[in-house]
């Protein structure tokens, strides 16, 4: 039987770089996001759209892949 993380690769059908590269980008989409929302949450004339253009974003990658 195959590692769980081999078949997680051949579930989502992505090389390993692929998969670093993709999960990657979305750590970087959510970490940008989760910044922008606590500053907004702060001062709240700033980023105001921070959370609704990180999900569009995230979903827009997630989509990417179908």
């Amino acid at each position: 039987q195959k590692p769980k993380w081999k078949q997680h690769l051949d579930e989502v059908n992505l090389s390993y770089t692929e998969h670093f590269i993709r999960a990657s980008t979305f750590s970087l989409i959510f970490a940008k996001g989760s910044f922008k929302s606590l500053i907004h949450g702060l001062l709240p004339g700033f980023f105001e759209k921070a959370a609704t253009k990180t999900i569009k974003d995230s979903n827009k990658l997630l989509n990417k892949s179908k």
